[in-house]
């Protein structure tokens, strides 16, 4: 009964064993087509590295013209911008120029005015002188030609009955 009882249990080891192995080649079987898999993962990521890398080199090229670039145009600018400070310089030299210039023709001009009202002011009192000499002039030819007109009246240096008859 022993030996029987030892059948059984090896029969059911047996069983179990070809379970265990079936069971065993399955994960190798598994894990043979998961290495495949790890393997075309792996070679697929090896790709896209090597594109995503590609692409990185092509940036960092990029960005060295890109560099190379904006120094330029850096270099550019400073060429332009050291010539237009030179042409405000010589716009303020030159309107410093022009302020002295315009303050000499001033003063010149001032002169120039001060002379002409002096010279107006001289006219101005001739004016006035002769005005007066005019008024008097005049005051003197009405009284003669008042004194004139009276009868009997002569004026040296005038012939008798050179009056005007009839006044008075």
């Amino acid at each position: 009964h022993l030996e029987d009882r030892f059948c059984e249990v090896q029969e059911s080891n047996n069983s179990r064993f070809d379970k265990v192995e079936a069971s065993i080649s399955q994960v190798q079987t598994s894990l043979a087509h998961l290495e495949d898999r790890f393997c075309e993962v792996q070679e697929s990521n090896n790709s896209r590295f090597d594109k995503v890398e590609a692409s990185i080199s092509q940036v960092q090229t990029s960005l060295v013209h890109l560099e190379d670039r904006f120094c330029e145009v850096q270099e550019s600018n400073n060429s332009r911008f050291d010539k237009v400070e030179a042409s405000i310089s010589q716009v303020q030299t030159s309107l410093a120029h022009l302020e002295d210039r315009f303050c000499e023709v001033q003063e010149s001009n001032n002169s120039r005015f001060d002379k002409v009202e002096a010279s107006i002011d001289k006219v101005v009192a001739s004016i006035s002188q002769v005005q007066k000499s005019l008024w008097s002039f005049m005051a003197i030819s009405m009284a003669a030609l008042f004194v004139s007109r009276i009868p009997g009246f002569k004026l040296p240096g005038q012939p008798l009955g050179s009056g005007s008859p009839g006044v008075g």
